[in-house]
């Protein structure tokens, strides 16, 4: 096949692609909980979630076309194209396939508590968001992957999920395969900030699943005191921060949505916060990322390891995305974190 065949062939797989993006957006649409004050948005959104498979063909059908060697400025125009068109591969369809496993030894201090607590090993998770963007199979195969870790309980930071499928019961299945306690909190998507009103049918479906949900309460296990807040946003965790932590406890895990909720806890209030809610950036471009996550998380604790007043704070970039079905430089993350208590 010449050249030109092969460019023909990938314009039109292209077209074919671009235009049958269309109909099969309008058959996801339906079938979904959706955000009524932004139906127009998110039908563009799951519209581009199916577009995006037309690119490919595009990068292809570009790289095939004839050019003068000779005219330097056509050809610059046409590299920084492709590599773009690249970028936009790599961040649809092939680092949101990527999930890493990152592990973290958090070292204890302080602890009075008697007995002492047990060192631990537990997986977090966070900002699934099944959904437009967030796939069955995708969550299948992050439950497939825990369980096949070496772990004591799963704590999942909340953002389940994302324009989701009626069908809950059903699209959480998959947590039933886990043979470990699974600690849980709500974030802002799934308390309508913004999102559709998924709360009570989606805590149902998930209790339904061996999902433990730790909000305004304060469990015991394994020696520690598991805390629960409520999203910062969507929840009043302000209000919740004085009855749990009235009396003072140093072998306390305080599991919340958004690591800000942290910041509003009194000194030495815990060892370890837990949280996500940032996605780590989700498209990691340095300074500008840093630029507008300051926007939503003002202490600047976004991905990974930081002190603060209050202890220790663990923020995990989670698995899904928002907004745009990108992810660059941020791949979708399980975090397993030993707690060594000395």
């Amino acid at each position: 096949m010449t050249k030109k065949n092969l460019h023909v062939l990938f314009f039109a797989l292209f077209l074919f692609f671009f235009v049958l993006s269309f109909p099969l957006a309008s058959w996801d649409w339906h079938g979904r909980l959706h955000s009524e004050e932004r139906v127009v948005l998110y039908a563009i959104r799951i519209w581009l979630y199916w577009a995006q498979f037309s690119v490919l063909p595009l990068l292809l059908a570009v790289i095939t076309t004839r050019w003068d060697k000779t005219d330097r400025k056509k050809l610059s125009l046409k590299v920084v194209f492709c590599i773009g068109l690249f970028g936009v591969i790599w961040a649809e369809q092939i680092e949101p396939q990527i999930l890493r496993v990152r592990h973290t030894t958090i070292q204890t201090e302080g602890i009075t508590a008697v007995p002492k607590p047990q060192s631990i090993k537990i997986a977090l998770i966070s900002d699934i968001h099944w959904g437009i963007f967030g796939r069955d199979w995708q969550l299948q195969r992050a439950i497939d992957r825990v369980a096949s870790l070496d772990v004591d309980a799963v704590f999942m930071a909340g953002d389940w999920t994302y324009e989701p499928s009626l069908d809950m019961d059903a699209g959480f299945a998959p947590l039933k395969q886990l043979k470990v306690p699974i600690f849980a909190v709500l974030g802002n998507h799934d308390l309508e900030k913004p999102g559709p009103k998924v709360a009570d049918q989606l805590v149902k479906a998930l209790v339904a699943n061996n999902v433990q949900f730790v909000e305004k309460k304060t469990i015991p296990w394994k020696g520690w005191l598991i805390v629960g807040l409520n999203d910062l946003w969507g929840g009043h965790p302000r209000d919740e921060i004085a009855p749990l932590f009235r009396h003072p406890a140093s072998n306390r895990l305080v599991l919340t949505h958004q690591p800000d909720t942290l910041s509003l806890l009194p000194p030495n209030a815990m060892q370890v916060g837990l949280a996500g809610h940032s996605h780590g950036g989700q498209v990691y471009v340095p300074f500008v990322t840093e630029w507008q996550l300051e926007k939503s998380i003002k202490l600047g604790w976004y991905d990974g390891l930081y002190k603060a007043p209050a202890g220790q704070v663990f923020v995990t970039p989670g698995l899904g995305m928002t907004n745009l079905p990108f992810r660059f430089a941020v791949p979708p993350t399980i975090d397993v974190l030993n707690i060594q208590v000395p």
